[in-house]
């Protein structure tokens, strides 16, 4: 007997009597105190007794029947049932119970089964979704479930504009998904086929000996695209903002910085499709271990958005300074076989020295392997890259953390004004000098004599 955590008059009933050679489903409803019932089992089968019956709490009228032969959910308050087996095997149902977002079951010799997602369910109603529409996502916590889940259903017919947005409670974009469709399911999928589990295209990591390695934190890292199907699409957000800029090749200590956590709050999904919009909110509740006032909050999120800051300005001026560098030695080897390179010499050096003696104060260019940073040291940005990764563990920034950021920000930005003023001063004195020597576009080998 379950009573209707919705209306004090209604109730339900399983009842079996399968001791008796009666294996017919049985359930009754009552909406007047137990009154008179009524007898509810259209959809389930003839040979399906039922052990467990149980009203959401969330939504009214949605209820879940475990049955001898698996499970069974009504949007209608029992007037019609469907089958929710899933993946679940064929087995007895003998309990079940709503907790969060899921639906944990107990079976007779198979264990529990959990199936999440119920707020597709309780964000329906009584029709499918049409259209681009976000299902009301489940709270998650910041140290406990580490990732968001992200329901949503997409058309079947392309979309150029089409992406999922995570905001902010000011509105500011924290994270921007574009949402690539694949092609229509087959015919013979069905409505109660598993959700689509959205991945995204990524990079291939760069090989052994190159700067990286293949494994786990390689397929972890941030999803920069949603690769969805029509119809139901389910999208695991870790909950992190975009990584900062990557040097391609580097190797560092650690290996990859993935973006900053987002700090505890309410955050807004805008799901947009064509001139489509659908918003839902987000709410990343607090870590009980790790509670943290309006104050602390705040400074735990301008530590970790300046740390962010000087890592993505650091590897972007590495970026530069490798884009310049392989410009001077393509212009270089144009002057060599044009029998000009004397005249491009001095202002080369000029240039490619103070260049390269910031790129080596800013990243360790000499490792090339994960197990290099060994031998040698690392420099700025994996020490950037280390207290990005604290905050990861636990936002509140101690102390010593503020004062090594200061140390560092001091120094970074050292660097990135002497590489501002080489990039000012250096770079038009070599373009005058190519143009002074008149280094050409393009240098045709000498035919071959004879």
């Amino acid at each position: 007997l379950d009573a209707s955590p919705h209306d004090a008059d209604t109730a339900w009933l399983a009842v079996n009597r399968y001791k008796s050679d009666d294996f017919r489903p049985t359930i009754y409803r009552t909406r007047d105190r137990g009154k008179t019932w009524e007898l509810i089992n259209k959809g389930l089968p003839d040979d399906g007794f039922v052990r467990a019956v149980r009203e959401d709490p969330v939504r009214k009228d949605l209820l879940y029947a475990g049955t001898e032969t698996g499970i069974h959910f009504s949007m209608d308050g029992g007037d019609t049932w469907q089958s929710l087996q899933l993946g679940l095997p064929i087995v007895p149902i003998t309990d079940l119970v709503t907790k969060d977002d899921d639906l944990v079951v107990a079976t007779q010799g198979r264990s529990f089964w959990i199936l999440g997602g119920l707020s597709r369910l309780r964000h329906w109603g009584r029709g499918s979704p049409v259209g681009a529409q976000l299902m009301k996502p489940t709270p998650a916590n910041y140290g406990l479930s580490r990732s968001a889940r992200i329901h949503f259903h997409v058309p079947a017919e392309a979309a150029k504009e089409a992406s999922l947005v995570v905001l902010d409670a000011q509105g500011a974009p924290v994270r921007t998904f574009p949402i690539e469709v694949s092609a229509a399911k087959d015919e013979k999928d069905t409505a109660d086929d598993k959700d689509t589990k959205s991945e995204a295209k990524e990079p291939k990591p760069p090989k052994k000996g190159k700067g990286g390695k293949k494994g786990r934190r390689a397929k972890a890292r941030k999803r920069a695209k949603i690769r969805a199907k029509p119809g139901m699409n389910l999208f695991v957000w870790d909950m992190r903002r975009k990584a900062p800029t990557k040097v391609p090749g580097a190797v560092g200590w650690p290996s990859a910085s993935p973006g900053p956590r987002v700090l505890p709050g309410t955050y807004t999904l805008r799901l947009t499709w064509k001139d489509t919009t659908s918003e839902q909110s987000l709410v990343i509740e607090q870590d009980p271990r790790m509670p943290m006032d309006e104050a602390q909050q705040a400074s735990a999120q301008a530590h970790v958005d300046q740390v962010y800051d000087l890592l993505d300005r650091t590897h972007k001026a590495v970026n530069t300074i490798r884009e310049v560098r392989a410009q001077v030695r393509a212009t270089q080897a144009r002057a060599r076989k044009a029998g000009l390179a004397k005249q491009l010499k001095a202002p080369s050096q000029a240039l490619l020295k103070p260049l390269q003696e910031i790129e080596d104060a800013l990243l360790q260019s000499k490792s090339k392997s994960p197990q290099d940073p060994l031998n040698f040291p690392v420099r700025l940005n994996d020490k950037l890259g280390m207290l990005l990764g604290f905050g990861n563990r636990d936002p509140r920034p101690t102390q010593g953390q503020r004062d090594v950021l200061a140390s560092l920000a001091e120094r970074v930005v050292k660097r990135l004004d002497a590489l501002e003023k080489v990039l000012a001063e250096k770079v038009p004195a070599f373009n005058a000098a190519v143009a002074e020597a008149a280094i050409p576009a393009i240098v045709l080998d000498k035919p071959d004599e004879g």
